[in-house]
């Protein structure tokens, strides 16, 4: 929060964070309410060293891509995730230095997937900007398309396609995309492109 930020004077800008097993970095100074967020809802500042001890251990070692998991949303780890993700945003708006109507949600490849979703269900987003989206269009290896770096497609899962949640988006949208991407295609990002409602 900027020091001596007036009541009703700030937008807020929630951040996501890509894959990985680690602690949320401290926010960049910007003149807004800025909470970045960890996809785990673990502690925050701990040592590199605790953070990869954690990374070889369940729930956190390969999190996402145990099939037996993704069988079913309520046992798909994003599910908690996108939880989490929302009830940050809940969190800030209830801040008295929010000016009430400015909310930007972004992230890069899984943090492009929270912010997504985080758009997605909280109409009160004005903006959502995403770099190389992830866990677009897992479907779409079913008709040729690539790939990427992906969980196997599963019911559970399913529920959780960045392309699918993009279709309830309905703020400006700015999507930064790699066209020789290949963790997330480019054929999985031009989906959710087009799923998309607002201006974009």
């Amino acid at each position: 929060l900027p020091r001596n930020a007036k009541p009703g004077s700030l937008p807020i800008l929630i951040s996501c964070m890509g894959y990985s097993v680690t602690g949320a970095p401290i926010p960049t100074k910007v003149n807004a309410i800025s909470f970045h967020i960890n996809p785990h809802g673990f502690a925050n500042g701990l040592t590199f060293e605790e953070y990869a001890e954690m990374a070889k251990e369940a729930p956190y070692a390969s999190f996402g891509f145990h099939k037996d998991l993704n069988a079913a949303p309520d046992t798909c780890y994003f599910k908690y995730m996108v939880l989490r993700a929302l009830q940050a945003l809940r969190y800030c708006k209830t801040l008295d230095l929010w000016d009430g109507k400015t909310i930007t949600a972004n992230g890069g490849s899984m943090g492009a997937f929270q912010a997504t979703h985080i758009a997605a269900f909280d109409k009160d987003v004005t903006k959502l900007t995403i770099n190389v989206p992830w866990l677009c269009d897992l479907r779409g290896i079913e008709d040729g398309r690539l790939r990427g770096w992906r969980p196997d497609a599963a019911a559970g899962l399913d529920y959780f396609d960045t392309v699918n949640a993009g279709a309830r988006v309905t703020c400006e949208t700015v999507i930064t995309a790699g066209l020789g991407d290949y963790v997330c295609p480019p054929s999985g990002i031009t989906s959710l492109y087009h799923a998309v409602k607002g201006t974009k």
